[in-house]
């Protein structure tokens, strides 16, 4: 059943962190934000934030108490906890040790319609350039560079956050907690992540190649349900504008310190709930609640899977 009841609160194994070697409960009765791509808008809506299948769960969990504010402005009642990310046990004792990679490039995923080979060669360009010995990629780029014999040399080739690995966090948290700076040419949560973890984070002038061309990727698109289809397009439409944003905001203007500040702030650290109340918002408070929750969520995605709304 869980299976085909995968929620927010599962991604990257964030129930894990919460209830350990408990049982976790057949569903949750609240969603609970992972991702942090919206901090690099300057416009967000609910339908963004929230899980389109989970808009209609008791409690929405979120990062800060802004966000709390920006859904109460859209009719959404939520509390802030933090992100998932800070209740792992790397981050709660803030275990910077032995630097085990000094310099991690994070490329833009390219499965999908890129070509390969090209990639390849433009990642093994980037590793010399700017003398990584370590490269972290999405799970299913690193199935086909491993499953291809691709060789970059002497370089660490990390996997990254896998949704349904419910150790992603954990091992995130322990790879960020042992880098020493994390280069990157692609917008995403990823630099939120490493630099409150306490390593540098540097955006290399190649991301301008991954953010030539206005528009959107239709494929991804035509993945997500028509009832919220326009605000997505709204949200991906522009990539010169994101990464404008991007090149005048503190990621290239700030210090160290300054970025780690607004990084944890972005988490949500000061929010951060002891791990008994948050499993309490997460699990459900009687079987009638949880009988519900199930029901409205195995129709929100029936519908959003043959289009209905």
């Amino acid at each position: 059943m869980k299976r085909f009841l995968f929620q927010e609160a599962d991604f990257y194994g964030a129930s894990r962190l919460i209830f350990g070697s408990k049982r976790l409960p057949v569903c949750y009765r609240s969603s609970w934000m992972h991702g942090l791509g919206y901090a690099f808008k300057e416009n967000y809506n609910k339908n963004v934030l929230l899980h389109y299948d989970e808009r209609r769960l008791p409690i929405h969990l979120v990062h800060n108490n802004e966000t709390v504010d920006c859904l109460r402005s859209e009719g959404i009642s939520a509390i802030s906890v933090g992100a998932p990310y800070v209740y792992t046990k790397k981050f709660l004792n803030q275990e910077r040790g032995r630097t085990i990679y000094k310099r991690l490039y994070m490329p833009a995923h390219s499965i999908g319609g890129n070509n390969q080979k090209s990639e390849h060669n433009r990642w093994r360009k980037i590793i010399s350039k700017y003398k990584c010995d370590a490269i972290c990629l999405s799970a299913q780029d690193h199935k086909h560079v491993l499953d291809s014999n691709i060789n970059f040399g002497d370089v660490s080739v990390i996997r990254g956050a896998t949704p349904s690995d419910h150790t992603s966090l954990e091992r995130m948290a322990t790879l960020f907690f042992s880098t020493q700076e994390v280069m990157t040419d692609m917008i995403g949560s990823h630099m939120i992540y490493a630099a409150a973890s306490g390593a540098n984070v540097q955006v290399i002038s190649e991301i301008s190649e991954n953010y030539k061309s206005s528009g959107n990727s239709e494929k991804l698109l035509n993945s997500i349900p028509k009832k919220v289809r326009a605000d997505y397009k709204e949200y991906y439409k522009d990539k010169e504008t994101n990464l404008s944003n991007l090149l005048s905001s503190i990621w290239l203007t700030g210090n160290h310190s300054e970025i780690k500040e607004y990084s944890e702030f972005l988490l949500g650290v000061g929010c951060r709930k002891d791990v008994d109340t948050v499993r309490e918002y997460l699990t459900p408070v009687s079987e009638v609640q949880k009988i519900k929750i199930i029901s409205s969520i195995l129709l929100e995605k029936a519908h959003s899977k043959i289009g209905m709304w």
